[in-house]
């Protein structure tokens, strides 16, 4: 997905890097400072998949390893070419967290890269998502946030404007594929959905609105926004329709992942993995049973550099 911005050639502004090594996708977010706001000027989104079949074997093979070392530098090496950075944050999350040999990996990874990986928490991961979504999601006293990733979940339960706990549960849309098997598969979609239905467990919270986040969520909105390319400003912000939702999870069912690709304009790499994003979106929605469901484009990388340089917000 091109999350391009805008991209000036000179190098005379000093900018921020981060860098957020997800499960699925690799994002690098370039910010200049503005007084106490962050202002983005660069954002691209790589599907790299570091958690590549890491539910059965525990370990992060060489061969993924490699990949996402490779795809990294190569992003890197045009990032720099653009921008003069003077700062590099780099955090990685559920795959990492997980795999038996992940330090061995973050080792491999910062001396390969040049770059220092903090692996982060899954609570501290829906706190970074909380304060990056707060000017956003502050209207709704009432809410909970969820960032759903490759491998995992975060829940972020907020109760007039008070923030009542944080949850990380192994809900991603590659663990749902490669468990279940969705995509052009409907006869599969009961199984997925109970095993969805497991992990969010029995007791069911109604709540003003549903935030999500994370790039099934971005992907989700440009589709209904019909868009040619990926453009943040249009769909930060997007209010998702419950029969908008229903009507594309139909239409997929009866796709290829040649028509899937075809569909996922912005994004053609997550095409074998959006039907599974699909029904986690629709589950999630039917054990919150919001009144509004909204979708931003904002993330724990945005959280994460917030914190880092201790700024207040984050602008596209």
């Amino acid at each position: 997905m091109d999350k391009t911005k805008k991209v000036s050639t000179l190098l005379l502004m000093e900018n921020i890097l981060i860098i957020d090594l997800g499960t699925n996708t690799a994002i690098f977010t370039v910010l200049s400072k503005d007084n106490s706001k962050l202002i983005i000027t660069y954002e691209q989104s790589i599907t790299t998949r570091i958690g590549e079949n890491i539910s059965s074997t525990n370990n992060i093979s060489k061969e993924v390893l490699e990949r996402n070392m490779s795809l990294i530098n190569k992003e890197l090496e045009y990032i720099r070419s653009k921008f003069n950075i003077s700062n590099t944050y780099a955090m990685t999350t559920e795959a990492l967290r997980c795999a038996v040999n992940g330090q061995d990996c973050i080792k491999e990874l910062n001396d390969n890269c040049g770059i220092e990986f903090e692996i982060i928490t899954g609570e501290k991961e829906a706190m970074l998502t909380e304060k990056a979504l707060h000017p956003l999601t502050s209207q709704f006293p009432n809410r909970v946030i969820c960032d759903i990733g490759g491998g995992s979940t975060e829940l972020i339960f907020i109760e007039s404007n008070t923030t009542k706990g944080y949850k990380s549960i192994p809900l991603g849309v590659l663990r749902i594929e490669k468990d279940f098997k969705v995509s052009s598969n409907p006869k599969a979609h009961t199984s997925a959905i109970l095993g969805i239905t497991r992990l969010l467990g029995p007791k069911k919270i109604n709540t003003n609105a549903l935030i999500l986040c994370g790039g099934t969520a971005t992907t989700t909105a440009s589709i209904l926004l019909g868009l040619n390319n990926y453009d943040a400003k249009k769909v930060e912000g997007y209010v998702l329709k419950r029969e908008e939702l229903e009507a594309l999870i139909l239409k997929v069912s009866k796709m290829n992942l040649k028509d899937l690709r075809e569909l996922l304009i912005t994004d053609k790499a997550r095409a074998d993995v959006i039907t599974a994003g699909f029904l986690i979106i629709r589950e999630l929605i039917n054990h919150f049973n919001p009144t509004t469901i909204m979708i931003s484009t904002y993330g724990p990388r945005h959280g994460f550099v917030m914190e880092k340089l201790a700024m207040d917000e984050v602008i596209q």
